[in-house]
């Protein structure tokens, strides 16, 4: 895919890149356009976001997923991978490899895993430590088709996760993978935060009539 070569990017990692191609290079995502911004959430403004400009995603297909502590949607899908830190040791420790097991190295080993060509792999660390991964299309404008193939790759990663398939258990930088969960669209979850709080709302005032009914008939 074509990247710019200059100007200063904010990766998804929170570290500054010389240029886009920088950042791609790393095998890092890129957050918004510019220097890296110490953001400061107030109570107008929680994810302390309101002065970043974020570029257009490429496609209308396109959900946008906010990846965590991050301003700006990427077209893709994020999964938070949870892994222990004590597994990995007792792994390392035992085959005596010399290699320390990095993110990056996590990024390249799950890209191996992902048959799609059109697809790319990123990954950083959450401020909660677990591995977060992200995985999009490398193409300026993909389509529909193609944005569902990164979604069904996303989807057979985490499936492998899940179930600790050898195929993964047998790779150091992925052995200690304990678990997986989607980091789900804005929308979808204020949704369904909607929904949660009609239903109990609903739930309180069925109570509540049930009460006054019964101290009715009590006091009759």
């Amino acid at each position: 895919s074509t990247c710019q070569r200059k100007g200063q990017v904010c990766g998804h990692d929170g570290r500054e890149y010389s240029s886009e191609c920088a950042a791609l290079a790393e095998k890092m995502s890129i957050d918004y356009r510019g220097p890296c911004i110490r953001r400061r959430p107030t109570g107008d403004d929680k994810t302390g976001c309101s002065s970043i400009t974020c570029q257009p995603l490429p496609s209308e297909n396109c959900k946008g997923i906010v990846p965590p502590n991050s301003c700006c949607p990427i077209c893709g899908v994020a999964i938070k991978l949870v892994y222990s830190q004590r597994m990995l040791d007792q792994v390392v420790e035992a085959i005596q490899s010399m290699e320390p097991a990095t993110i990056s190295k996590v990024a390249q080993k799950l890209q191996e895993h992902i048959k799609t060509a059109e697809c790319d792999v990123s990954t950083y660390l959450d401020e909660d430590f677990t591995i977060v991964a992200l995985i999009f299309p490398n193409i300026p404008r993909p389509s529909s088709l193609q944005i569902e193939a990164c979604y069904q790759e996303a989807m057979k990663l985490q499936s492998l996760v899940e179930q600790r398939s050898p195929t993964l258990v047998t790779e150091i930088p992925l052995s200690a993978l304990t678990g997986s969960y989607l980091v789900q669209p804005m929308s979808n979850s204020k949704s369904s935060g909607s929904v949660k709080f009609i239903d109990t709302f609903l739930q309180i005032m069925i109570v509540l009539v049930v009460m006054r009914t019964l101290m009715a008939g009590n006091i009759t």
